[in-house]
């Protein structure tokens, strides 16, 4: 059901209304679920980037503004950035061993704006080895380390760990590149040299890196997108004779959510990326021809001669076949 107030929203301006976070009251938990991961990602990862604004070089040099979060049960534990709690300590460390030194986080998300390290100088331990030590469940990053020697061991030594790694949104990274300019500037003014000595062999390890995180992504997107496209009809005739109550209240994947489908599908294989944009683009057929039936007055009757029952079927299917073959890879 629509909550009070979105009707006369989407009436005043149906072009441009984008529904909020609608639950159905359909039973279905694992959408349910998903939307509310998804909150929690949203939230934590703003969290993480306020924290990394918090940074204060402690040598007036170009040092990385790191923020992290961890979060566990649905609920965020702590946030720290580096150097919080004393100059030069990394942002997880200070999380992990300054604000949650007592707490049991295996399984829990920790959510940081810099690719942990994977090297430290002697005795210090490497901030990858204290995530696997605490045996997280998922680590979210916001940027890959711009230092070549670093760049992409950090994802492949959580994932060796068993550890699931996935990376902010397009639009937080670019942020967060930004806020760290004079530090990427400065590794790769460093790095120049060793660019042109291993520049394969460290273009393996991150095109490796990035395929798996890429991935990652994608079939995240896309358990995402099938919860909400089997919530729908799926064109045959028992459940068009409940069109009209899944309709009027359906869950409805925003543009953000197809654009990122889309973009996601560049980082991975070409067969992957043909399966990504097809079932983008059925998708999004279906909540173009469901929002034209739900910007229909409530007076007029909802208009479900709009719909192509026919064609619907198709591009279910299609949505279906393909979403399920990406949250299989």
């Amino acid at each position: 059901m629509l909550v009070a107030g979105e009707w006369h929203d989407m009436m005043d301006d149906p072009e441009d209304w984008t529904p909020l976070v609608i639950l159905p009251e359909a039973r279905d938990r694992t959408a349910r679920e998903l939307l509310a991961a998804r909150a929690l990602d949203t939230k934590c990862m703003h969290l993480a980037v306020t924290e990394a604004r918090r940074c204060v070089s402690e040598d007036n040099s170009a040092k990385p503004r790191v923020g992290a979060v961890v979060a566990q049960d649905a609920a965020v534990i702590a946030q720290a950035f580096r150097g919080e709690l004393k100059p030069g300590e990394h942002a997880e460390y200070t999380l992990l061993e300054g604000k949650c030194r007592d707490a049991v986080l295996s399984g829990s998300t920790v959510y940081t704006t810099l690719e942990p390290c994977t090297t430290r100088n002697e005795p210090k331990k490497p901030c990858v080895e204290r995530l696997i030590a605490r045996k997280v469940g998922r680590v979210v990053i916001g940027m890959l380390d711009p230092d070549e020697r670093v760049r992409g061991r950090g994802v492949l030594a959580l994932r060796k760990a068993n550890i699931r790694v996935d990376l902010f949104p397009p639009d937080l990274m670019t942020e967060l590149e930004e806020l760290n300019r004079e530090f990427i500037d400065e590794k790769e003014q460093s790095d120049g040299g060793l660019r042109k000595e291993s520049k394969a062999t460290i273009g393996e390890i991150s095109d490796e890196a990035q395929h798996a995180v890429g991935k990652n992504e994608l079939v995240l997107s896309a358990k995402h997108l099938l919860a909400i496209v089997r919530r729908l009809p799926d064109g045959s005739e028992a459940s068009i004779q409940g069109a009209d109550s899944v309709l009027r209240g359906a869950v409805l994947p925003s543009d953000d959510d197809l654009t990122h489908l889309r973009r996601t599908a560049a980082r991975v294989g070409a067969s992957e990326g043909e399966i990504t944009l097809a079932s983008v683009a059925s998708v999004g057929w279906m909540t173009k021809h469901v929002r034209e039936v739900q910007a229909t007055s409530r007076e007029m009757g909802f208009d479900y001669g709009r719909i192509s029952w026919v064609q619907w079927s198709v591009h279910w299917m299609e949505a279906e076949r393909s979403l399920t073959a990406l949250t299989a890879l």
